[in-house]
């Protein structure tokens, strides 16, 4: 507590990390000095909000004990972990809910999104959990592709281009050692994040439209293969990834139309890491130079 003399005692603000996620300003209470640390490193991809300003989505991280902490949203305790890490988790999982609950003019979809080294086209890459989208997405990378976003993809559905959502990678340290391990292995990643975090030094800027949407399979194959897929399949594939479905059908169904008949879509049965992203590599600036030639 302080003193105003004027007013009496005045209770100190508390200390929040505060960041602007599109539009919106965010506001993360941490008391503990540790845990306000992690918490701003996971959310250090999103611009800052000034101190003064009024968060817009109000959520709390605290320690409730010794090995407890609690996640609060708009002042309701919505998770209980046993660890930070679990903690944050929570919290990036409540933020984004939040957004997407929010979010009803753009399209989303579960997976990641990349410019091409030449910025004149954007690919996605979509998937179930655990056919390695991160590993692939953090290998594209290495060849000079830069980000859009990881596991969050939101598409502007007029001009069919991936909005950036600078938001952390999750990668564990198995994807770290088959990443680190490709030949071409630039320093792209901001130093200090909590383990199991990934935070890219850049990202995309200026969006371009989708050129190309990949749909990994199985993987450890002898040699990597791209199978282009129809119109019809490579559609019903994509809309089976879109979290827009069930709120925004029309929009869901009207933007997957668009997106297969402009981009070619490959499904990606995977060999060794660093053939498998040349693979991708190649066939997408082939497409390019195809569209190029085009009367």
């Amino acid at each position: 507590m302080t003193a105003s003399p004027h007013h009496g005692p005045v209770r100190e603000a508390r200390p929040h990390v505060r960041v602007i996620v599109h539009g919106r300003t965010l506001g993360v209470e941490v008391p503990n000095p540790d845990d306000r640390v992690a918490v701003a490193a996971i959310l250090r991809g999103f611009p800052t909000s000034p101190g003064g300003a009024a968060a817009e989505d109000a959520y709390a991280v605290r320690r409730a004990g010794p090995g407890r902490w609690t996640m609060l949203a708009h002042g309701v305790i919505t998770h209980h972990a046993s660890t930070l890490e679990g903690t944050l988790l929570a919290l990036e999982w409540q933020l984004v809910t939040d957004l997407l609950a929010r979010t009803t003019d753009r399209f989303h979809l579960h997976g990641a999104a990349l410019a091409d080294p030449s910025g004149r086209a954007s690919v996605l890459v979509l998937g179930d959990s655990g056919v390695g989208k991160t590993t692939l997405t953090l290998s594209l990378m290495t060849l000079g592709f830069r980000p859009h976003t990881d596991d969050v993809v939101l598409i502007d559905a007029d001009q069919l281009t991936p909005i950036t959502f600078p938001r952390a990678f999750h990668a564990d340290e198995a994807t770290r050692a088959l990443v680190t391990a490709l030949p071409h292995d630039p320093a792209w990643e901001v130093p200090g994040m909590p383990p199991g975090y990934f935070l890219p030094s850049s990202w995309a800027g200026v969006a371009s439209p989708v050129g190309a949407i990949v749909f990994p399979k199985a993987h450890n194959h002898a040699r990597p293969l791209l199978v282009g897929l129809p119109i019809a399949d490579a559609a019903t594939a994509l809309v089976g990834f879109s979290g827009t479905l069930e709120t925004s059908p029309a929009l869901a169904l009207k933007t997957t139309a668009r997106l297969t008949a402009s981009a070619p879509c490959y499904a990606l049965y995977g060999g060794p890491l660093a053939a498998t992203a040349e693979l991708v590599a190649t066939t997408v600036a082939r497409h390019l130079e195809g569209a190029r030639g085009e009367p």
